[in-house]
């Protein structure tokens, strides 16, 4: 499921040193690049869910949009209480309006 950001930082200079994700990049908060005037890239902010275990989840989300178009990419961090990673989720969905003549949507679930 697409999701949109909540107050993201803008910033319309290219990627810092190390790209969006680098540590140039966004660190812990939202980031907003516009790349022209139809297309962005888009981080949210980083959410972390405490496990009934004592481990949690680190996610993350970008969102790639151009015109109508919209692409997300969702990565989740499985840690133990030790703060090891223990397992990797990843989730791909491309989404184009139906009104456009063609919808297209594509989804991809990864499990490690």
């Amino acid at each position: 499921m697409l999701s949109k950001l909540n107050h993201p930082r803008k910033n319309t200079l290219p990627l810092p040193i190390g790209g969006l994700l680098g540590n140039g990049g966004a660190g812990d908060d939202p980031y907003h690049v516009q790349l022209g005037k139809h297309a962005f890239i888009g981080l949210s902010q980083k959410q972390i869910m405490m496990q009934p275990d004592g481990g949690f989840l680190e996610k993350w989300n970008i969102l790639y949009q151009i015109g109508v178009s919209a692409c997300s990419l969702e990565l989740t961090i499985i840690a133990n209480v030790c703060g090891e990673a223990k397992g990797l989720l990843l989730q791909f969905c491309s989404q184009t309006p139906k009104w456009l003549g063609k919808s297209f949507r594509v989804q991809f679930l990864f499990r490690r």
